[in-house]
């Protein structure tokens, strides 16, 4: 929730310290340490957010038509 004062520094602070608290209890990529708040996908026991799946593991089907 945010709460206005009439010091626009401080309640940017307070907010800045709520969201940032927020980010910290949200599962974060092994691989690129950012904070993931949507789907995790933990494969062998790392977790991965969807950039790093995709980078990993993502190919085009046309490299693989014989």
């Amino acid at each position: 929730m945010i709460f206005m004062t009439d010091d626009p520094i401080a309640d940017f602070d307070r907010y800045d310290r709520e969201q940032q608290a927020w980010e910290d209890r949200l599962p974060h990529c092994d691989i690129c340490g950012e904070a993931i708040d949507d789907n995790v996908y933990e494969i062998d026991g790392v977790i991965y957010c969807m950039s790093c799946i995709e980078a990993k593991y993502r190919r085009n089907a046309e490299d693989y038509v014989i």
